[in-house]
C-alpha cells in the first residue's frame, strides 16, 4: 500500500486555499484575490487586508476592496471580535444578490464564544437589472438603474456549540438610485414609476434590526456532503425621512440537506428557501430590496434579477460527482416563484431551469463553480462564480 498522492490541480488548489481561499498572492497582511462582487458584476479583481489578534488581543481588523472589470466597487471594514472567516450567516439589508443565502460558508469552533464587531459596507453597482415586479414580468420590459448605498452595522452573536449560534445584526442603511450605464437598456426611470417600482423617485435613510438562528449539522459547511443546516432570520426596516412609506419585516427560513450515496463522491443536495415580506399598513417594500431569482444564486436558467418580488419561494436539487477531490460535476435542476400575497405560497405556478454545472475544489471548499444552464426563456446561459451553489 502506497499513500495517495494528490494530483497537480489538487496540489495547486490547496495551496490557493491555505492562502486564505481565492487569495493569489501575499504581502506581510494583505491579500491579492479575485472574486465576483455580486450577480452580473464579472471578474472584480480585489486586495484584502486581515489583521487577527491586535495586541495580543482577541481583536480582528480586515478591510477589503474590489473593482470588477465592469466597474462594479465594492468596500467593506471588520472590526471588533469577528465571526469566523468574518462571514455571518445573516441576510445584509444591502445583499442584492438573489435568493440571500442564510446557512452561509462559516467556520466552526467547538467550545462555546461570542462575537461583537463594526460592520461597514460601500458598494457602487451602475448596471443593475429590473424587469418589473410580481411573477408576470416581461424579458422584453429589461431596464437598467445605478445602485449605490452605505450600510454601518453592528453584529452580535453567540456560538453556544459546534452547531448552534444565534446573530443579531443593526445598523443605518443609506441608498441612492440613478439612471443605469448600460446602453443596450433603456433607463428604470424611463419605463417604470413609483407605482410599478416603489422607491424609484425618492430612496429614505433605514434602520434595520435582524436576528437569525442556525443549526448546522453538514460535515465540512464549505463543502458539504453529509447532514444539513436549517437557519432563520427575521428583520425590521424602518424608513428615516420617508414617512413610513417603506416600513416592513421581512422572515426568511433557508434549509439544505446533502445525502452521500454510498461514498462521498456521489451526493444528494437538496435546497429549500423563502423570504416572506410583511408591510406595515399602507408601506411598500421599495424594488431594490425585494428578494430576486435569476442569475448565477437560484434559478439559473434565468437572467440576472429576472424575477423580483415582496414574497419568493426556491427549490433546487443536484445530483453531485467527484471525478476527483479537486475536481466536481454536478447536474442541477432548479424551481422558484415570486409573489406579492401570502395566499400563493404554493408550489404551483413554479418557474424552472435546469443544467450541468463543473466546480474546481478542495476538501473544505468550492474555490470556482461554472454553471451551463436553461429555462422557457433562455436555451443557453454560462454563468462564472467563485462560490459553492449551496
Amino acid at each position: 500500500a502506497k499513500p495517495v498522492q494528490p494530483s497537480l490541480l489538487e496540489k495547486t488548489l490547496l495551496k490557493v486555499e491555505n492562502g486564505g481561499c481565492q487569495n493569489l498572492t501575499r504581502y506581510k497582511n494583505f491579500y491579492a484575490k479575485f472574486n465576483s462582487v455580486t450577480t452580473g458584476s464579472g471578474i472584480a479583481p480585489g486586495v484584502r487586508y486581515w489583521k487577527p489578534r491586535l495586541l495580543g488581543s482577541e481583536l480582528t481588523f480586515q478591510a477589503s476592496g474590489a473593482y470588477s472589470f465592469k466597474k462594479y466597487q465594492l468596500y467593506d471594514l471588520q472590526f471588533g471580535k469577528v465571526y469566523p472567516k468574518g462571514r455571518d450567516f445573516l441576510v445584509r439589508p444591502s445583499s442584492g444578490s438573489g435568493a440571500s443565502f442564510l446557512s452561509g460558508e462559516t467556520a466552526r469552533k467547538t467550545r462555546p464564544d461570542f462575537f461583537l464587531y463594526a460592520d461597514l459596507r460601500y458598494r457602487d453597482f451602475p448596471d443593475e437589472d429590473f424587469f418589473g415586479s410580481g411573477p408576470h414580468s416581461r424579458k422584453d420590459d429589461q431596464t437598467d438603474f445605478s445602485l449605490t448605498d452605505i450600510s454601518y452595522d453592528a453584529v452580535l452573536g453567540y456560538q453556544f456549540n459546534s452547531w448552534f449560534t444565534a446573530l443579531a445584526r443593526v445598523g443605518y442603511l443609506l441608498v441612492d438610485i440613478d439612471p443605469g450605464e448600460d446602453s443596450r437598456y433603456p433607463d428604470t426611470q424611463d419605463l417604470f414609476n413609483d407605482d410599478s417600482a416603489p422607491g424609484l423617485s425618492h430612496q429614505p435613510d433605514f434602520l434595520h434590526v435582524n436576528a437569525g438562528l442556525l443549526m448546522d449539522f453538514r460535515d465540512r459547511p464549505g463543502n458539504p456532503h453529509r447532514g444539513g443546516s436549517f437557519a432563520f432570520s427575521a428583520a425590521r426596516f424602518d424608513d428615516r425621512g420617508g414617512n413610513g412609506q417603506f416600513e416592513f419585516n421581512r422572515f426568511s427560513v433557508d434549509g439544505r440537506y446533502y445525502l452521500a450515496l454510498g461514498s462521498e463522491q456521489r451526493v444528494l443536495a437538496f435546497r429549500f428557501f423563502t423570504s416572506l415580506d410583511d408591510e406595515n399598513g399602507e408601506s411598500r417594500v421599495p424594488f431594490y430590496l425585494q428578494e430576486t431569482l435569476g442569475g448565477d444564486t437560484a434559478l439559473r436558467g434565468f437572467r440576472n434579477f429576472r424575477f423580483r418580488g415582496t414574497h419568493l419561494l426556491y427549490l433546487s436539487a443536484e445530483y453531485r460527482w467527484e471525478a476527483s477531490p479537486a475536481l466536481e460535476f454536478a447536474i442541477f435542476y432548479d424551481r422558484g416563484k415570486v409573489f406579492a400575497d401570502h395566499a400563493d405560497w404554493d408550489f404551483t405556478g413554479l418557474e424552472k431551469g435546469f443544467g450541468l454545472g463543473v466546480r474546481a475544489k478542495t476538501l473544505q471548499s468550492v474555490l470556482l463553480r461554472v454553471d451551463f444552464a436553461r429555462s422557457r426563456e433562455d436555451t443557453f446561459r454560462v454563468s462564472f462564480k467563485f462560490s459553492r451553489s449551496f
